[in-house]
Formats: structure tokens, sequence, C-alpha cells
């Protein structure tokens, strides 16, 4: 079975529209806990447009939150003309959410939390190796070197049978002054480097002489980010996850605040399979999780280990059912008003240490 996984770079329009709405969300937390936030970016062409609802008590100045954010990914979107278009939370969301006696889900909808014991950080090989990969890709060349630039992906393509990389492709843009041998060169060292650190660290070899390595597999790439193309908030949900593995509700992250479940009950079930790995109770495990929008506590909780349990499944539910699912109690125990959410918007949302959910 070949598995494979993508992940993208900050530079990345998508990205570059995460980071813009999970900036806005962070300073309006940062002033007010109980800010009610769902920021939407859309950017591309010399526009940033952003939309949504906020409610909060927070002094916010949207549009310079919004050009400090672009600018400090690349310095030519500094003239981008930025369009703000944001109301109020609709009463009808907030009189269910806050005023019932216990908080209630800002949504309905369905949430799946995903862990394997194959790497330290309970992901999948691809997924963690197309990740670092970027993040290599991002500090040792993109940051140090003008040639190179922040939009970017990587995709990785591995054989769980045979345990061996099928492939590795990355597409960099880059500067008109670097040509195409010496980018392929450079960046070839630097996934090699990669890739012999992922294997120290995880204690495997997956990397032989068969393994395929492509590089800006369609030419130059000089033209990119946000000004070639565009991006929106939320539509890279299979990066911001599993790379494929384990499914996915459908809800984005970025932009949105903890009441909700889209992204808060999502963490928290990745926090809780995360918990069953650690726990050695399964190799592989599942969770999903409903909510109805007013509800302070989910409809239905399920899991599936895919066979790989090594206790009974009874066993495994009546560890999970010792957690507690209901919107208030994940704000509490993730310290979800205290989260600078910036720092969950590029690599993925999950497996960082420094993240309560991990």
């Amino acid at each position: 079975m070949i598995i494979t996984s993508e992940q993208v770079g900050k530079g990345h329009p998508d990205k570059v529209a995460d980071q813009v709405s999970d900036a806005i969300l962070t300073e309006a937390l940062k002033q007010d806990k109980d800010s009610r936030v769902a920021a939407e970016s859309t950017i591309g062409k010399g526009m940033l447009f952003l939309t949504g609802e906020i409610t909060t008590k927070a002094n916010l100045d949207i549009e310079a939150i919004a050009k400090e954010t672009i600018k400090a990914i690349d310095k030519d979107y500094e003239d981008f003309k930025i369009i703000v278009n944001i109301s109020s939370q609709s009463p009808e969301i907030n009189a269910k959410v806050d005023n019932s006696t216990e908080l209630g889900a800002g949504d309905q909808g369905l949430m799946y939390g995903y862990a394997t014991n194959e790497t330290k950080t309970f992901l999948p090989i691809p997924f963690v190796l197309a990740t670092k990969l970027i993040s290599d890709y991002e500090v040792k060349l993109a940051s140090v070197n003008s040639n190179y630039k922040f939009d970017s992906k990587s995709q990785v393509s591995y054989d769980y049978k045979n345990k061996r990389l099928v492939n590795i492709n990355m597409s960099v843009q880059h500067d008109k002054d670097i040509d195409l041998d010496t980018l392929r060169n450079e960046v070839k060292e630097l996934i090699f480097d990669t890739v012999k650190n992922f294997e120290e660290n995880n204690n495997i070899k997956i990397l032989d002489d068969k393994t395929d390595i492509i590089i800006n597999n369609g030419g130059t790439f000089i033209m990119g980010g946000a000004i070639a193309d565009s991006g929106l908030t939320g539509r890279k949900i299979i990066a911001d996850t599993y790379g494929g593995w384990g499914r996915h509700g459908g809800g984005a992250f970025s932009g949105k605040d903890y009441t909700k479940v889209d992204r808060s009950a999502a963490y928290y079930s990745r926090y809780v399979a995360r918990k069953v790995i650690e726990a050695n109770l399964a190799d592989i495990i599942e969770i999903q999780v409903s909510y109805i929008i007013g509800q302070p506590k989910p409809v239905t909780i399920n899991f599936e280990t895919f066979e790989t349990n090594k206790v009974s499944l009874e066993e495994i539910s009546d560890f999970i059912s010792k957690f507690n699912f209901s919107l208030s109690n994940i704000i509490e125990e993730l310290d979800l008003k205290n989260i600078d959410y910036r720092k969950t918007t590029v690599g993925g949302h999950f497996g960082k240490k420094e993240l309560p959910w991990g």
C-alpha cells in the first residue's frame, strides 16, 4: 500500500490567507478572551478581502493586522489593497452558544482525531516527512537565500508494505537569478539531509537508491504566491491535519475561535487519540465526534482501531469515556483561550510539542 501526503509552505496563497485569519483571531483573544471570531480571508492579484463575523470588546485594527501579517511573509504584498467587510456574530448563533446554562457548540458537524505510533509525533510517516521538508526548506534556504521564496509544496509517497520511500516531490518558488540546475542540486541536498535526520530520529531506514526525487518538475517557478495565484482560508484542511491518513469532517480551522467545534473538538479528538497510543492500547486510532449547535456535549463518539488494538475494544471505549468532550471542558483542558493560534497555522495543526493537544 502506497500512501501520498503533501504539505505547503507559509508563502502558499492558501496559507497566507490562513495566517491572516489566525492573526486576527489571536489579537482579538489577546485583548478579550471571550471574543467570538470567524475571520475569513481571500487573497490574490494585488488584493486581500476580509470577511466573516467578529463580536469582541477588543480594539482591533483589522487592516493593520492583515497588512503586517502579509508583509512579514513577502514584502511584495506591502502594496496590496485591503478590503474589510466584517460584521458581528449572528445574534441567533450567539443566543445558542452563550445564553444557555453551559457553553454550547458554535455549529453542528463531525470532527475526527487520529494518531499512530509510527513516528514520535504520533503522525503518519509520509505526512511528517512532507511537513519536515517544508520546514527545513523555509529555515535553511528561503530564510537565508534571497533566490528562494516561501511559496512551496512537498509531496511524499511511502510504501507501507515494503517500508520505503517511493518518491519525493518538491516545488519551490525562486528568483529569476538562479538557474534550475543549481536550484535542483541545492534542494536535493536539503532533501537528503532532511530524510537522513528523519530516519535517525525515528530509528528507521526508508530512503534507497530507487527512491525517485523530483524537484520543480514544472520547470521554472518564478511567479508565485498571492501575486500569481489566489488563496482562501481553510482550503488546505488535509495539509492541516493528517495528510490523507485519517478522515476529515470538512470543517476548516483557521480564523475560528474555540466555540467553533470544527476546530476545538478536532483538537480534543486528536488529544484523546494521542493518549490512546501513548497508553499502548492500539497502534492506530481514529476518533469521530459530532455536535449539534447550541448543545454542550457531543451527540456521538465513535472510534476505529483498524484491527491494531492491543486490548479489547471495550477497554479502549472505557479509556475514551474518561475524557470529557463537553465544549467547556475542551476549552479549559486545552487552554484554548490563551493559545497563540499563529503557531498552529503553518506546518499542520498537530504534532507540535508547544501545543497542548500535540
